[in-house]
């Protein structure tokens, strides 16, 4: 490795890094969604109290970061990052369901609509019909034992976790752009809501949820970005031209810089914002979208500086690029939804007032 994740990272989180990357080279194929639970990954960042393995959001940064950087199709990010930190920091925290997640037996897939949207289409025939008919993408394992599903409840925002394997709920996995990550079709038929027991529900929960998301895709997009970063200056140094390795190349000595301080701004941005309150999501937001955009950039560049073969499909450089768009599509869709959830209450206070 030629670079951390953070240069402020401490000396435990360094270690942690350095496991998890190691760890995942050897276990990153598709069938890796629970690579690490084994060693108590799926805890980090909720609190032992509930069942977790304590450490902070920063910790758990540093872990989806290290998923990002070996492509790794773990759940964790929206598993334990998403769903198990909305469930351990909610009003009546659900003790069950942390430790369920925390200990690895248990994997959630989550829709990659935003919530506000899919929520809005469920609202009515929640309220009138008492069931659930919705049919969404999602992020999980074909073998995700629970589906999120947002609803608002008397108007309060909530999560329903509904049990994968009901006889209304199918989960088809689907080909994407990305492939290196599950994408799963989700179809609920008239699911009677008594099925649907564990609800997650607080003020504001959907715009945490979609700050969350973000944060963990943009960790995930920086390690891709570093292991892209990383593959090109070894590329720069074996490669010759005219002689030379064309890393002595002046014009490539350039870019590689540009992509390197492009890498370092995005990971200052994101780890400092690992923290943040998810109820004051505008920093989250801001740090995640900075962090995919430049992921992209960073990747787009390492295709080119290996020129040809860059391009190649044996080269694996287009995996990178692949992983850091998606997330960076995802995290744009999330940053457009909250501002069109802070519009929408503004608008019921002012009427209100």
């Amino acid at each position: 490795m030629i670079t951390y994740a953070h240069e402020g990272m401490s000396e435990e989180s360094r270690h942690l890094s350095d496991l998890a990357a190691s760890y995942l080279d050897r276990d990153s194929g598709r069938g890796g969604y629970r690579a690490g639970t084994e060693l108590g990954w799926a805890g980090i960042g909720l609190p032992e109290e509930l069942g977790g393995s304590g450490g902070s959001a920063r910790e758990l940064a540093v872990l989806v970061e290290a998923i990002g950087y070996r492509l790794a199709a773990s759940s964790i990010p929206w598993t334990t990052g998403v769903v198990g930190r909305l469930a351990a920091s909610g009003p009546r925290p659900i003790a069950d369901l942390v430790a369920s997640i925390s200990s690895g037996k248990l994997t959630v897939a989550i829709p990659v609509r935003p919530p506000a949207r899919l929520a809005s289409g469920l609202a009515d025939e929640i309220r009138n019909r008492r069931v659930i008919s919705a049919e969404f993408e999602a992020l999980g394992p074909p073998d995700a034992e629970l589906l999120a599903v947002p609803a608002v409840l008397a108007e309060t925002e909530g999560i329903y976790l509904v049990a994968a394997d009901n006889p209304a709920v199918s989960l088809t996995e689907q080909s994407a752009a990305d492939f290196t990550r599950p994408y799963l079709k989700a179809t609920i038929t008239d699911l009677p809501l008594a099925d649907a027991p564990f609800v997650i529900e607080s003020a504001l929960l959907f715009e945490r949820w979609q700050a969350l998301l973000a944060v963990m895709l943009g960790f995930d997009a920086i390690g891709s970005a570093r292991r892209a970063f990383e593959r090109t200056i070894e590329y720069a140094r074996i490669r010759e031209q005219f002689g030379r390795p064309i890393g002595s190349f002046q014009a490539y000595k350039h870019r590689c810089a540009t992509a390197f301080i492009e890498l370092k701004l995005a990971q200052s941005h994101s780890f400092r914002a690992a923290g943040a309150d998810p109820a004051l999501p505008g920093a989250m937001f801001a740090a995640a979208s900075v962090s995919a955009s430049s992921a992209s950039f960073i990747c787009g560049e390492a295709v080119q500086l290996h020129g040809g073969i860059g391009f190649t499909w044996e080269a694996g450089l287009h995996s990178h690029l692949r992983r850091a768009r998606a997330d960076e599509l995802l995290i744009e869709d999330a940053c457009q939804a909250s501002k069109g959830l802070l519009l929408t209450r503004n608008r019921l206070r002012a009427a209100r007032e």
